[in-house]
Parts: structure tokens; C-alpha cells; sequence
């Protein structure tokens, strides 16, 4: 994934969530995972541009198994999997980001509060919060990432769009 041009299509990240705990009341699992393979594309959007008279992408979704390595809130067990969706994908030879979240790439461990999210095109779970909602496990080596940064190994592209308020109170409420 290194070798990818990187796009980042920014948007306003700001979590609808005014606290942990409403992130909290949100999440329908609360867990600590290891993706167990690399994200695939699971939907893609395309919209007329009138402009230049071509479909051009604006949505892009992928997919990606986590196994549950421990449970910390929610109706999951160890060992289930669980797929995780982010609003990101490899498209014509660019790794397209909508996200704030790094990719999700095998091997690395996160912990996640998640609300599942089902349609025609993908059945998974979102990070509550956006990045307020995808932390690093403890003692995690995740993977370089695409266009790596001082923040890359909190999981997030902009040092702004981590909240290490909600991580203290997760840890300290899970005693992580």
C-alpha cells in the first residue's frame, strides 16, 4: 500500500458526538481487535460531472476483517470476526481517503467503538465518532502507512482529529 499515490479528500471531521460517554451510548461493541487481512473495496459511487461530461468517483467504501481479541462492552466474544468499514480505497492506482482514520491493514490492533452499518453493498461496523472511536491497542507495532506522519501510529493523518481526552477516559473507565 506504501507504493500508492495517496488522496486525501478533506472534509469536516467533527464527530457528532459532544463526549465519551455519548460515544459510549453509541457504540454497540466496544472491543479490542487485529485486522486479520487487507481492506477490499466494497462500494463505489459515481456521479455526472456535467464540466467535463464524465462519471467522476465520490464515494468510495471498503471492508475489512477484525478478530475480536478482547471484549470490552457489547454482545461479542473473543474470537468472533467482524467486518470494519471506512470510507477509503484503492481506485485506479491511488489510495482514495475520506476518512481521518489511517488504512486498515492486516495485522494491525485497534480499539474500536463500533454501530453496525448495513445496506445493499457492505454489512459491517463504523467507528463511532469517526476518529474519536478507533484507538491504538496497547503494545501495538501497527503497519507504515500511506503518506506516514508524527500521528500516523495514533491511527489518524492530523494530530487534530485524535481526541486524547476520549482515550484517557476509555482506558481509565476499561482499565486498559
Amino acid at each position: 500500500m506504501e507504493d500508492l499515490e495517496f488522496v486525501h479528500i478533506d472534509a469536516d471531521y467533527m464527530s457528532l458526538h459532544n463526549s465519551f460517554d455519548d460515544i459510549e451510548k453509541n457504540s454497540e461493541l466496544i472491543v479490542e481487535g487485529r485486522f486479520i487481512d487487507d481492506e477490499k473495496v466494497c462500494y463505489e459511487r459515481y456521479s455526472y460531472e456535467d464540466s467535463i461530461q464524465k462519471d467522476v468517483l465520490v464515494e468510495i467504501i471498503s471492508s475489512c476483517p477484525m478478530k475480536i481479541t478482547k471484549v470490552l462492552s457489547g454482545g461479542a466474544k473473543v474470537g468472533d470476526v467482524v467486518n470494519v468499514v471506512q470510507r477509503e480505497g484503492v481506485f485506479m492506482d491511488r489510495f482514495i481517503s475520506q476518512s481521518p482514520l489511517t488504512p486498515m491493514q492486516k495485522g494491525d490492533e485497534w480499539i474500536f467503538c463500533l454501530k453496525r452499518t448495513k445496506s445493499e453493498n457492505y454489512d459491517g461496523y463504523l467507528c463511532v465518532g469517526g476518529a474519536s472511536g478507533r484507538y491504538p491497542a496497547k503494545n501495538s507495532s501497527n503497519n507504515k502507512k500511506i503518506r506516514s506522519s508524527e500521528c500516523s501510529e495514533l491511527g489518524v493523518y492530523n494530530k487534530s482529529d485524535y481526541n486524547e481526552e476520549y482515550y484517557n477516559q476509555l482506558v481509565k473507565k476499561y482499565n486498559i
